[in-house]
């Protein structure tokens, strides 16, 4: 099992009462399919129907949704989202400042989670995500990789860091948990 440090990725939230409406314009999916709790993997296209960037939508709910953003189209991303917002009953907020992400990948990902925060990854179908209390943090558990290996990804706030990280090492440490480099999930 591997630890990947995913705290680069861009944060996005979209809220407002046309939140769905708005995104089913501006990406490629149907985020009325969505049920609370869930994710797709999607695309930001330009008018000519270019890809500007993949994300993950995550839906708390019809008016109020978060976006991952890859960390190098952040700024454009958000640049492109806000540029799109007029005539739509919504707010697009940068939110990455705040937050941390790690990625846990591989075969003992669940045990990690169960050993650190007796949460099981079980609870969670794929592309789901939830909130849980762990050690008195709120931390966003999602099972949205697209490596292809079994895992999850965890955002907290970014002063959490370095506690979370040595929490889950040392949840993993009987399984042989390595910090990973990003570029080896490629």
């Amino acid at each position: 099992v591997g630890i990947f440090d995913i705290s680069h990725m861009g944060i996005i939230d979209v809220t407002g009462d046309d939140a769905t409406a708005y995104l089913d314009y501006i990406t490629t999916n149907d985020c009325r399919t969505l049920a609370d709790g869930k994710a797709l993997y999607s695309v930001l296209c330009n008018e000519r129907g270019g890809i500007i960037d993949d994300i993950f939508i995550y839906r708390y709910s019809d008016d109020r949704y978060r976006l991952i953003v890859n960390a190098s189209n952040r700024e454009k991303d958000y640049a492109w989202l806000v540029s799109h917002m007029s005539s739509w009953l919504v707010n697009v907020s940068d939110v990455s400042e705040p937050y941390a992400l790690f990625a846990i990948q591989g075969p003992h990902a669940a045990h990690v989670l169960e050993t650190a925060w007796h949460f099981s990854l079980d609870q969670l179908s794929y592309h789901s995500f939830c909130h849980r209390t762990c050690n008195g943090r709120d931390i966003f558990i999602a099972t949205t990789g697209y490596t292809g290996e079994y895992g999850c990804e965890v955002m907290f706030l970014r002063n959490d860091a370095s506690d979370v990280f040595k929490e889950l090492m040392d949840a993993g440490a009987s399984y042989g948990m390595q910090p990973i480099g990003f570029g080896a999930r490629d």
